[in-house]
């Protein structure tokens, strides 16, 4: 489900001093690169989209509208395993990103 104006994830941040890297992309999934102090992996998630509702639709943190009507989230701790997953390679990633696909068909 699509909506007129979504926030899209950021496409690099860095979280507790990990640097993730958006290195693929679809209407489906997400693929991030992970770089933590001695390894890396890659975790793909399905992309959801959340709707906003009217009251946070209309305002950001200042108090300024904002223009989204909606909001994709990165996944938390609780949410791999069932709709995101942590790879070793881009290669399982991808493989497993397909899956997404195939589901949302």
């Amino acid at each position: 489900m699509m909506y007129m104006m979504t926030k899209e994830l950021d496409k690099e941040f860095i979280k507790k001093g990990e640097r993730f890297t958006q290195i693929d992309k679809s209407d489906f999934y997400y693929i991030y690169k992970r770089e933590m102090e001695y390894s890396i992996c890659y975790e793909v998630f399905e992309r959801k989209v959340y709707k906003l509702n009217d009251f946070w639709r209309k305002f950001d943190t200042n108090g300024k509208y904002n223009g989204f009507d909606s909001f994709e989230q990165y996944p938390n701790d609780e949410q791999f395993g069932k709709w995101a997953y942590c790879c070793n390679s881009f290669e399982q990633a991808k493989k497993r990103a397909e899956k997404f696909i195939k589901i949302k068909k």
